[in-house]
């Protein structure tokens, strides 16, 4: 009974673990966020699991930035000056390699080259830092800021933000397509309204070429899911400006 209830508790942290890398990376529907969101704010327990993987993802950010123009290290270049050049082969008339052209210590090239493809992957894996949750500022700047098709708007921080346009969900609340600038790393999202409060629907890292004096996309993917998501949950086009602007000035009272 007693290793019945250890492997029920071992499960239910791995649950959980998975749940929180879901919400964190943006992998789950909007239902299931809605529900896990509700369960974030009574559960002292997961704000702490969200705050310390963000945290270490900082962590990790940093470290990157600080060894991204390292040189090679001492011990791989040493590794691979093991191989023998052609030069130093000796002459043999046959198309079968011999035996002393083989590096004399390819178990130490393999480690290292293994060890820095995962160093490598790992990084890559940990500098997708999803904005996922609703902060203030930005539900404050979705509340007032015009839809615009280039230039930013000052978030906090470092932090800048791009209204893209605002459409009627068929739930009967309002959307709102956006965009967040961070330092190097850059989102498309869409957040609609939910009892009064904006609540991210979908997020996806983007990646932006600087062209003169605005932005495009590099990539396509977070684009077809922001498009997927649109044309899914749309319930009618996209307001114009001035229904935008008046939507705004009645502080999102106006049913879709």
């Amino acid at each position: 009974m007693a290793d019945g209830k250890i492997h029920n508790l071992e499960d239910e942290a791995l649950r959980r673990e998975i749940r929180v890398s879901r919400y964190i990376d943006g992998e789950m529907l909007r239902d299931e966020r809605h529900e896990f969101e509700r369960e974030i704010a009574a559960s002292s327990t997961l704000k702490q699991m969200i705050f310390e993987r963000r945290d270490n993802d900082e962590k990790l950010r940093d470290f990157y930035r600080s060894t991204a123009s390292a040189a090679v290290p001492a011990d791989v270049q040493e590794a691979f000056g093991t191989v023998q050049s052609d030069d130093e082969l000796p002459d043999v008339p046959s198309n079968v390699v011999p035996l002393w052209r083989r590096a004399t210590q390819p178990m130490a090239v393999a480690a290292s080259i293994l060890a820095v493809m995962v160093f490598t992957i790992a990084v890559q894996e940990e500098n997708i830092d999803n904005p996922m949750v609703m902060d203030s500022a930005l539900a404050n700047a979705l509340n007032s800021n015009a839809s615009r098709a280039e230039g930013w708007d000052a978030l906090d921080g470092d932090r800048q933000m791009r209204a893209v346009l605002t459409f009627p969900a068929a739930d009967g609340e309002w959307c709102r397509e956006f965009m967040v600038a961070s330092s190097e790393n850059h989102w498309r999202g869409v957040a609609c309204r939910h009892d009064g409060s904006w609540v991210t629907q979908v997020m996806g890292r983007e990646v932006f070429l600087e062209q003169s004096t605005y932005y495009r996309p590099a990539s396509g993917q977070t684009d077809d899911q922001v498009a997927r998501f649109i044309d899914e949950t749309a319930a009618g086009v996209a307001l114009g400006w001035q229904e935008e602007e008046a939507l705004l000035q009645s502080k999102w009272e106006d049913a879709p």
